[in-house]
């Protein structure tokens, strides 16, 4: 995966992470918690095919 497609898979992870913090019922399950360890990783993936 290039860079340009893990920073668009980045921007859909972070509007549905938004969208999800509203819904007191996905907070609940841990789906926001999930999200963020998803972002936290793809950023990484990200930054690393950037300083390459």
């Amino acid at each position: 995966m290039n860079s340009w497609e893990l920073k668009r898979l980045i921007e859909q992870k972070e509007d549905e992470l938004f969208w999800k913090r509203l819904n007191p019922d996905a907070v609940a399950r841990g789906e926001t918690e999930k999200l963020e360890g998803e972002l936290k990783i793809l950023k990484e993936l990200y930054w690393g095919a950037i300083t390459r």
